[in-house]
């Protein structure tokens, strides 16, 4: 069994604890210094490192690493035709939505809560636009870095929806200085799901 030293007041014992403290503070640095070298081994590898499982995949129990699932798969294709195609986003949601798709269901490991399941809306359709996963790639800070995972949509497919999604974006010289201060903004949710209504 391992215990603690029984220290005082006197110039040994605070010499002692400051050598402990000294050496706690050593390993977590190594340990800082070892967790940033694996996520950057991980990078170069294409690896994937955390997050959320994006629709259209799955996590491989093994490796954590993403695997192609089918059906949303091929789900995640007609939302990027329908996209390519000038459908708008509100469009696309009321006609997957007409379709019975819904979003993925999933149980929080810590609180075991049940989430997902719910009707698409606009915003989660625009999300899925503009997730690179979909063309084999991942977000890494303000850009993207190559992934080692199938891409579900080819590249001029993606090149026509981003164009489509683009092209209706307003400019930034558009965009007005001062938004318009809301109060309520983020804090009035829908009693149906509980999604934070928007402005």
């Amino acid at each position: 069994i391992v215990t603690a030293p029984d220290l005082g007041s006197a110039a040994t014992d605070t010499f002692l604890l400051n050598l402990m403290g000294a050496f706690a503070e050593f390993e977590r640095d190594m340990i800082k210094s070892r967790l940033a070298d694996t996520r950057q081994a991980m990078k170069r590898r294409g690896r994937r490192l955390a997050g959320a499982v994006p629709y259209g995949y799955d996590a491989d129990p093994g490796t954590k690493q993403l695997v192609v699932n089918p059906k949303e798969a091929r789900r995640v294709e007609a939302i990027f035709q329908m996209a390519a195609d000038g459908m708008l986003p509100r469009d696309v949601a009321e006609t997957i939505n007409e379709n019975g798709w819904r979003t993925r269901r999933f149980v929080a490991k810590r609180s075991g809560k049940r989430h997902g399941g719910n009707p698409w809306t606009p915003r989660q359709v625009l999300d899925v636009l503009a997730n690179a996963v979909y063309i084999g790639l991942f977000r890494d800070g303000d850009g993207v870095r190559p992934g080692r995972h199938r891409p579900i949509v080819p590249q001029e497919l993606w090149d026509r929806a981003r164009a489509q999604v683009d092209a209706r974006r307003p400019s930034k010289q558009a965009r007005s200085k001062d938004p318009p201060f809301w109060p309520l903004r983020g804090k009035v949710l829908c009693a149906g799901c509980g999604r934070t209504m928007s402005t």
